[in-house]
């Protein structure tokens, strides 16, 4: 017997979006799935016709809740699956027909599988290939695939992936209520901490949609509180990935840098506060001892930004970033 998929889609205001994302998981190759649509208290006719569309496939369940967030939308999709797999689609993003099928024939031995993406620009209609990985498996005795892992753990959005189900319920993996940036990395960082075995394949069924500026949903101005939050919990997260796989931290340079450049950005947020005060001092201190361990530029303008942020004094430091931020 074929296993069931559960797809799990918050919507928030994607009106104009979620009736082609739903058609396309409706349509796939594989038919033996659930489609969980999650309304997180939409403000426009987006409930409207995630009913509607539920009204003409029972394989749809809708679920409506007051605003509260993609974390909590995502994680009552999660409490009410009943698939043997998880698999997640934002509600701007479209699949190619043979996108399940082909995780599926991947999921032998398993409990993570990890396909690629297409990145599409609505803006100027263009479509090209956003992450391709090679047939492989990665486990603790890969360790000659470091390059490999780098691109994984820098890839951590929940989509383009299939879950086991039980590799997240039964760790009670969920995503973080008390994050709004960068709660994606944070889920799929905790569920390579329970799993031995990754699959990754060439499939790109997966279209991330970008619309040129703001997406439907995805753009929001992020405090500076928060991205320092974000980053004590994934470099921490990150080093027990990297002690549970064996592997070298030396040689996962996107990684260490994407974390390390949140800490980057909430310096800046610092600085452009018009409140800037002794209370924003300490913080700042910290931020540049972490990035003065753990920032490893690959490019001059990198070793120049880190020049500034932890060699220059503050008075210096302040002036040539508020000149820059300007």
């Amino acid at each position: 017997m074929k296993p069931l998929i559960s797809v799990i889609v918050p919507v928030y205001n994607a009106g104009l979006s979620i009736e082609k994302c739903a058609k396309s998981i409706l349509t796939q190759t594989f038919s033996n799935l659930e489609l969980i649509l999650i309304d997180d208290g939409s403000t426009d006719n987006s409930l409207f016709i995630c009913r509607s569309l539920a009204s003409q496939d029972a394989r749809i369940t809708v679920r409506h809740q007051s605003n509260q967030g993609v974390s909590k939308a995502r994680n009552l999709g999660i409490s009410i699956s009943k698939g043997e797999w998880i698999a997640f689609v934002d509600a701007d993003d479209y699949l190619y027909e043979y996108y399940l099928s082909g995780l599926l024939m991947q999921t032998t031995d398993c409990e993570l599988v990890i396909g690629g993406y297409n990145k599409v620009l609505l803006s100027e209609k263009k479509e090209f290939p956003g992450v391709l990985f090679p047939e492989m498996v990665l486990s603790k005795s890969n360790v000659d695939c470091q390059e490999i892992w780098d691109k994984v753990l820098l890839y951590g959005t929940p989509w383009g992936k299939l879950f086991k189900s039980s590799l997240i319920k039964e760790n009670n993996i969920i995503f973080p209520v008390n994050f709004t940036l960068h709660e994606d990395h944070i889920f799929f960082y905790e569920t390579l901490l329970h799993t031995n075995n990754i699959r990754l394949t060439r499939n790109y069924g997966y279209n991330y949609v970008n619309y040129g500026t703001e997406t439907l949903s995805r753009k929001k101005a992020i405090p500076s509180d928060l991205k320092c939050n974000a980053f004590y919990q994934l470099s921490e997260m990150l080093k027990n990935i990297i002690q549970r796989f064996n592997l070298n931290k030396e040689h996962l340079p996107l990684a260490q840098n994407f974390i390390i450049r949140l800490y980057i950005s909430a310096i800046i947020l610092c600085y452009r506060n018009k409140d800037y005060e002794r209370k924003y001092l300490k913080p700042t201190i910290e931020l540049r001892k972490r990035i003065q361990v753990y920032h490893h530029p690959i490019s001059m303008q990198g070793y120049s930004i880190k020049f500034i942020l932890v060699y220059l004094p503050f008075c210096i430091q302040r002036s040539i970033l508020k000149l820059l931020i300007k």
